[in-house]
């Protein structure tokens, strides 16, 4: 490298835009094979083992990312991070918020998260919330913590599974959520075709046949469709 076409090799200063913490842990790491470091600094650690591609230290980063990460460290990761993630590191981030989506969704840096990051939440049937309301709060959150968001949250709405929203919940959403344009359309037909799921369910369960043409059997399978990809959330304890 110092010898190469490489700036190291070219000129007799070489900027690094890193701190001296991060630097000296960096360093120590190839002078020693060992290291120790702030939680703070390990994105900016991250950023370093991705430009001078130190594989031996990438796998010791992961390793102790695993040991000591949290939600407000995971949401830094997703931002600041996105482009250098490996893919180990990228999966093992993803597991830790669907294992711990309330508390990641509550971080500073949650509105900034990347819009397919939430796509492959939102899919997800091993996400774990206490309740559907949850998901559909974090959804507004991120909608509205950046423009031109309209668009990106009419599909999002679309993975929210409103069939498990309790029908208090989606009698409240006729005004919408304050929102307007696409996604306030979005919101306002997946919520009445849920709650009129949640509404035909009532009247079959007390044995009142209600204005559903055809039999019980023909409305239980078609709210069976209904729910296809609506399937219960893990619920955390």
């Amino acid at each position: 490298m110092l010898s190469g076409s490489f700036a190291e090799g070219q000129q007799s200063e070489v900027p690094f835009e890193s701190s001296g913490e991060a630097l000296s842990a960096f360093l120590e790491f190839l002078y020693k094979g060992t290291f120790s470091v702030k939680k703070a600094i390990l994105p900016e650690l991250l950023r370093l083992v991705h430009q001078w591609e130190v594989q031996p230290l990438q796998s010791a980063l992961n390793e102790l990312l695993v040991k000591h990460m949290t939600p407000e460290l995971c949401s830094s990761l997703i931002v600041d991070c996105e482009v250098l993630l490996v893919d180990q590191l990228d999966e093992m981030l993803e597991r830790y918020v669907l294992q711990n989506f309330s508390a990641c969704v509550k971080t500073e840096q949650f509105g900034s998260w990347p819009l397919h990051r939430m796509i492959g939440l939102l899919r997800s049937d091993d996400l774990v919330a206490e309740h559907e309301e949850e998901v559909l709060a974090a959804v507004m959150h991120w909608h509205r913590s950046g423009p031109h968001r309209d668009d990106a949250t009419a599909a999002l709405l679309q993975m929210v599974r409103f069939t498990l929203l309790s029908a208090e919940a989606l009698q409240g959403l006729g005004s919408r959520e304050g929102l307007t344009g696409l996604p306030g359309v979005v919101m306002s037909r997946l919520a009445a075709a849920a709650l009129k799921v949640h509404q035909g369910m009532g009247m079959a369960t007390q044995g009142h046949p209600g204005p559903w043409p055809g039999s019980y059997f023909d409305f239980v399978v078609h709210f069976a469709s209904l729910i296809s990809t609506q399937q219960n959330r893990s619920t955390s304890e």
